[in-house]
């Protein structure tokens, strides 16, 4: 879903939680989830294409796969290490 300020009027600034800003003749629009739509990506690449959820999801199975839970724990501070089972 793409959002947009509908009520900014010339002149006033308004957040990103009216999902744009609009001062004068600026116009900045944020686009959340816009690569999350399957319709949006064909739409602007010209072609099926694997969604953001999609692309995440295969690097978080890449990562399991090949990298030890013990080897990825020793990465993270010890201070933020939480107790987990085998």
């Amino acid at each position: 879903m793409i959002e947009a300020s509908a009520h900014a009027s010339p002149g006033a600034g308004h957040s990103a939680a009216d999902g744009g800003w609009q001062r004068g003749q600026l116009l900045a629009l944020y686009p959340h989830g816009l690569f999350e739509s399957p319709q949006v990506i064909k739409a602007l690449f010209g072609s099926e294409a694997r969604t953001l959820d999609d692309v995440m999801e295969g690097l978080a199975d890449f990562v399991d796969e090949r990298l030890a839970r013990h080897t990825l724990l020793s990465y993270v501070d010890p201070k933020w290490r939480i107790k987990i089972s085998p």
